[in-house]
């Protein structure tokens, strides 16, 4: 009988960007190895799951304070490689994302989800998130 060793959730490096890149450009990002390279610079944390070697999931995010608010953490990415949706990794990852976040003081965390994301709106919502009293604005630069 073959066991399965569960995947492990280990600091994501530098060394990482490829592998990110490959995964999120999976998962329909556009976003290149030098993207992921900066950031993982910006990122006090900086997560993936991994099994065999390979990465099945990311999370990253910063504690900041900002406009008045008390230090949050900010989901910057997250994603989760399509087979292993609905088995618990995702949950884990954002269970180790805000045991990180709080050891850097935080006592809250945001995100920004398009408003029609059928995958990731739903799971956030899963695991805690709620509608915030802030606006999202954007403009061109």
């Amino acid at each position: 009988m073959q066991t399965t060793v569960a995947p492990t959730i280990r600091d994501l490096r530098s060394t990482d960007a490829a592998s990110l890149a490959a995964l999120a450009q999976l998962l329909g990002s556009a976003e290149t190895v030098d993207q992921w390279r900066q950031r993982l610079r910006g990122a006090n944390v900086a997560i993936g799951a991994e099994q065999d070697g390979r990465l099945l999931g990311y999370a990253t995010g910063a504690v900041r304070t900002s406009f008045g608010l008390e230090p949050a953490g900010w989901v910057e990415s997250f994603g989760v490689a399509n087979a292993w949706r609905g088995r618990g990794l995702g949950r884990t990852l954002a269970a180790e994302l805000f045991t990180r976040f709080r050891e850097l003081g935080a006592t809250h965390a945001y995100t920004l989800v398009a408003v029609h994301d059928r995958a990731l709106a739903p799971f956030f919502r899963d695991v805690g998130f709620r509608e915030e009293p802030l606006a999202c604005l954007g403009t061109s630069v």
